[in-house]
């Protein structure tokens, strides 16, 4: 509903100023203005200056997807810029468009890119479903893994079964906190029941698992259950990153 309306905003400020583009970026105006937004022949740039931006005309729906996926960015402590004119290259993007960007392999260079299309199963035949999909230099992206890369195949550190909102907004923050210090760590993402995701983390041959929910939210208290011995203890969640990473050390070296 949105995208409809900014491309109708969009195609309004380019009609003026058509002449002066490109033939790929007159090619572009009737099928996807968007894509004109990419182009980087300098006297298009030019003529685009002031252009509208879809940011600026985000129905409510898309405005609270918006703020979800920042809402969780931010609590995992996950650097971000808005950066209202990522275009990438396929049409059947919707909703976020992404980058990763690294100055860690030389100059500033994209990583990875990609976006949400949930449409696309449908446009292709198939039932209704959820996508999100990306692209990636496998070289870059080598260069930037070397330090961490190992032949450890022990399965996972730590599962984390959460159960609402506000529990996995909590375990993404724990998850992105113990990945920094070397934990394998893993959690739902399919919003799958307590009981699916016990039986998921005993799939990845888990070590631990930490049951997060409101209640648990609620208490700052949580249940760290050992996968091969069956025992459980009530664990603080608060700095729990810094206990768990101490708590295993301790438990390797008995």
């Amino acid at each position: 509903m949105c995208r409809k309306k900014y491309y109708e905003k969009l195609k309004e400020f380019i009609s003026s100023r058509l002449d002066s583009l490109c033939f790929d970026c007159k090619n572009r105006y009737e099928k996807n203005p968007m894509r004109i937004l990419d182009c980087k022949n300098e006297e298009c740039i030019s003529s685009l200056a002031g252009v509208p931006y879809m940011i600026d005309y985000l129905c409510d729906d898309c405005k609270e997807h918006f703020a979800q996926v920042q809402m969780y960015l931010q609590s995992m402590g996950i650097e971000y810029e808005i950066n209202p004119k990522i275009v990438r290259g396929l049409d059947y993007y919707e909703k976020t468009a992404f980058e990763f960007v690294s100055d860690s392999v030389g100059a500033q260079s994209t990583i990875c890119g990609g976006g949400r299309y949930d449409g696309l199963s449908e446009i292709i035949g198939g039932p209704k479903t959820a996508g999100i999909g990306f692209g990636l230099g496998l070289e870059r992206l080598l260069l930037l893994a070397q330090d961490s890369l190992t032949d450890d195949d022990k399965g996972i550190d730590i599962y984390i079964a959460s159960i609402g909102m506000e529990a996995d907004l909590k375990a993404s923050a724990i998850i992105k906190k113990l990945r920094d210090n070397k934990i394998k760590a893993e959690k739902d993402y399919m919003d799958r029941s307590l009981k699916a995701q016990m039986k998921y983390a005993d799939k990845l041959n888990t070590n631990y698992v930490l049951i997060l929910g409101q209640e648990e939210i609620n208490s700052g208290y949580a249940e760290l259950k050992n996968m091969k011995t069956g025992n459980q203890e009530k664990i603080d969640i608060n700095n729990f990153e810094e206990f768990f990473i101490n708590y295993t050390g301790a438990k390797e070296n008995e």
